[in-house]
């Protein structure tokens, strides 16, 4: 972000009415920016939460499922499991804790709870695991949630913080990518204004092509990626819980940013190209004016050699 905002930089003069636009467009820019940086944060700790419920979800499914534990085997298991996050060393992760402690003891006394008669149906919502353990499992992710002291309201009797969570991060995805398109528009609105000279739209010539190409497809990716996630169906948010315990929720922006910084710095380099070509091509001797001679059956221009770069003689 930094990158490109400060390559395009006003060098030039240009209109009061202009100069108002660019200024004005600074208010939401800098919002776009805290949106980005802080949906970032909150993403990456829903991230990090997805990821524990991963690998608790699996150590639950090899001990039930894979071993069908039972009794006080099943218990030091799942009291094992958790214990491994060490949710205790937060004040609200301890509160939390207790509800899980019940829901362990509740499973140990359950009689044959992982028999192999009631973990044979792989494509429960729990892939196998009998569905006595969602109390469990609930309990558990919102005993992570908690320790990480996530502002929503603490687990109680009748309340799971993992719904109130999931539903807090839908809407800061929601919140995350506007501010992103935000971003993107406010960098192109800019950088053509930063680039104008003589109150001329100068930059939308230079800009044609790669720049506002690929400017224009980053938004529409980061549109697809916003409209995916509102169209998710309630209450289980499938995308946005696939996306969001996948590795590239952030590595997506990170990706989006640089294409259009690299397709910044690749029209840059075309246009000064382009600039340097046409200097050579205007190369004049004494007033400026442009003689041409006939001479071995090409066309020269005084002043300069046989392959058109300046003589030193002239």
């Amino acid at each position: 972000m930094w990158i490109l905002y400060f390559d395009h930089v006003p060098k030039y003069r240009f209109g009061a009415v202009k100069q108002q636009i660019w200024m004005a467009l600074h208010l939401p820019f800098h919002l776009a920016i805290l949106g980005v940086v802080e949906g970032s944060q909150q993403l990456a700790q829903a991230h990090y939460i997805y990821s524990s419920i991963e690998k608790m979800a699996v150590k639950v499914w090899y001990g039930c499922v894979g071993q069908h534990m039972q009794g006080q085997a099943l218990t030091a298991n799942l009291t094992k499991n958790i214990e491994y996050f060490k949710l205790n060393e937060s004040a609200r992760g301890r509160e939390a804790l207790q509800y899980v402690w019940d829901e362990i003891t509740i499973l140990g006394n359950t009689p044959e709870v992982c028999s192999p008669a009631n973990t044979s149906n792989l494509h429960n919502d729990l892939y196998g695991i009998p569905m006595t353990f969602s109390d469990f499992i609930g309990r558990a992710i919102g005993a992570m949630i908690q320790a990480l002291d996530v502002d929503i309201p603490p687990e109680g009797e009748r309340v799971q913080s993992a719904e109130i969570a999931l539903r807090s991060w839908i809407v800061v995805y929601t919140y995350f990518w506007s501010a992103l398109i935000l971003l993107l528009v406010c960098y192109t609105i800019t950088s053509l204004l930063a680039d104008a000279k003589d109150g001329q739209w100068n930059s939308v010539r230079k800009y044609t092509s790669l720049s506002i190409v690929s400017r224009a497809a980053m938004i529409i990716v980061a549109v697809v990626l916003l409209v995916l996630g509102q169209t998710s169906k309630a209450p289980k948010y499938l995308f946005v819980q696939h996306y969001l315990a996948s590795p590239w929720i952030l590595p997506t922006v990170v990706l989006l940013l640089w294409i259009v910084c690299l397709s910044d710095r690749g029209s840059k380099m075309w246009r000064q190209r382009r600039e340097k070509k046409a200097t050579y091509e205007s190369v004049a001797v004494g007033d400026g004016e442009r003689h041409e001679e006939q001479e071995m059956g090409a066309v020269r221009r005084r002043g300069t050699n046989a392959y058109g770069y300046p003589s030193h003689a002239a």
